[in-house]
Parts: structure tokens; sequence; C-alpha cells
């Protein structure tokens, strides 16, 4: 989903939102980004499972090597 179906709707709504070329432009860089690792952080302070966190964040990391190459060529 944060790879796939977020930016598509990311992008359908930065598309039709009255938004500059320059925010645009970075508003679609940030949707087509991986889970952050922010998660980890916040799982370990809240006592939540942090090693699926850290493979969320990992496995996101690895596949946005891939995708995000291949979104901002698309939208070039």
């Amino acid at each position: 989903l944060r790879l796939g179906l977020i930016p598509a709707v990311a992008i359908v709504a930065l598309r039709v939102l009255p938004f500059g070329v320059e925010a645009r432009n970075v508003l679609t860089v940030v949707a087509v980004m991986p889970s952050a690792i922010a998660s980890v952080m916040l799982s370990d302070i809240y006592e939540a499972d942090r090693d699926f966190a850290a493979s969320a964040v990992l496995l996101t990391h690895g596949a946005a090597l891939i995708t995000i190459p291949l979104w901002l060529g698309w939208l070039r």
C-alpha cells in the first residue's frame, strides 16, 4: 500500500488541488517515499512490535529502489 496505492491516490489529489508546480513536485516526491524510520522509534516508545516495524521499513526501502524511479519516470 505504501508504495503503490498511497502514491497513486496522492498523485491524483495533487493534480486536482490548486498547487504550484514546485509544491506539486515536492509533494509528489514525498508521496512516493517508503515508510519512515520514525515508526520503529515510535514502536519502541509505545512498546509495540519493533521487529514488525523494522521489517516494514526494511522491505519498503528495498522495494522503493524500484518503485521510486518508476513513479517519477512515469510522471515525468
